[in-house]
């Protein structure tokens, strides 16, 4: 149909004086609105407007019942079903929309090799990322958070205590669940291995699996380890804590480590998959302070000199 046949249409469509025949082309046009631009491309853009602000207003107000009294022939119900159909899709992208402007916000960090990232989450509590690590959460359509955190990799905890109370949780619901309220630690997570060494405060670890659940208490200057693979927690006190806390600092302090240890250490953060015979280096032992460069080219570097080996990195 050309311009002045659909003008003719509409107008007889909005007065009530539309044949069937007519209805059924209206109806046809209508439903093809993807190519309305085609159609109207010669008109004004004032003129565009009121096409659509007039069929759409039509279509309103017989939807809706507000003009139900021209809707007295029964052949005309197929027209109506089809207009009410149209307004039910304009409110449902309508509510759509206003859904993706209130859904909840989920955030979430990634370090690179090597990198560290300083975060301070809404309630004021700060994070250290460690290499290869990111952290998650999520805002609801409020902007509230409810200090619940996703940790995949490291990271270094200081979480704020509110007024009321609120835990902070790390990890809900999987196997090993982290709940605090005001503390400083520091939580790997890397494949099966779960590794938190306190600081401050106190830490509640709930251990959950298809057959049991039950909860432990860390206290400051304990460290916590647990392997999904053997289902098994092992709590103790470290001579020097401050070894599983150093990272944060940019350094890894040795203490009599071989370079197996050493690797076993560093790999997650850098992302390394180790293909060494240890045995030939576990007689081999350092101590003192290992800088942890963004660069693994450097760290690879320092090893090679500590340890008097030559490494190689492959892919």
């Amino acid at each position: 149909m050309n311009q002045i046949e659909i003008q003719q249409l509409i107008d007889k469509f909005l007065t009530g004086n539309i044949s069937p025949e007519e209805q059924r082309k209206l109806d046809d046009w209508y439903d093809g609105y993807e190519y309305l631009p085609s159609h109207t491309d010669g008109m004004r853009a004032e003129e565009q407007w009121e096409i659509r602000s007039r069929i759409l207003g039509a279509v309103k107000a017989q939807a809706f019942g507000e003009e139900s009294s021209k809707l007295k022939d029964i052949k005309g119900s197929k027209v109506y079903l089809g207009r009410a159909a149209a307004v039910m899709i304009c409110m449902m992208i309508l509510l759509t929309s206003v859904w993706m402007v209130l859904r909840p916000e989920e955030l979430k960090f990634q370090t690179g090799i090597g990198e560290q990232l300083t975060l301070t989450l809404p309630d004021s509590t700060k994070v250290i990322l460690n290499g290869n690590s990111s952290l998650e959460y999520t805002l609801d359509v409020l902007g509230n958070f409810d200090r619940n955190v996703k940790l995949n990799g490291e990271g270094f905890f200081d979480v704020t205590h509110t007024m009321d109370h609120q835990r902070f949780v790390i990890n809900k619901g999987t196997d090993v669940e982290v709940e605090v309220y005001g503390t400083t630690f520091s939580y790997q997570k890397r494949g099966d291995k779960k590794l938190l060494a306190l600081e401050s405060g106190s830490v509640k670890l709930t251990q959950t699996d298809f057959k049991s659940y039950s909860s432990l208490f860390i206290r400051p200057g304990e460290v916590a380890s647990y392997s999904s693979e053997s289902k098994e927690m092992n709590i103790y006190e470290p001579i020097n804590l401050e070894s599983y806390l150093s990272w944060k600092d940019g350094k890894l302090i040795l203490e009599d480590l071989s370079l197996a240890e050493v690797l076993e250490e560093i790999k997650g953060s850098y992302g390394l998959e180790l293909a060494i015979d240890s045995s030939r280096w576990s007689g081999h032992k350092v101590s003192g302070t290992l800088p942890l460069p963004r660069d693994p080219k450097v760290l690879i570097y320092n090893l090679e000199n500590l340890f008097n080996v030559s490494i190689e990195i492959v892919e």
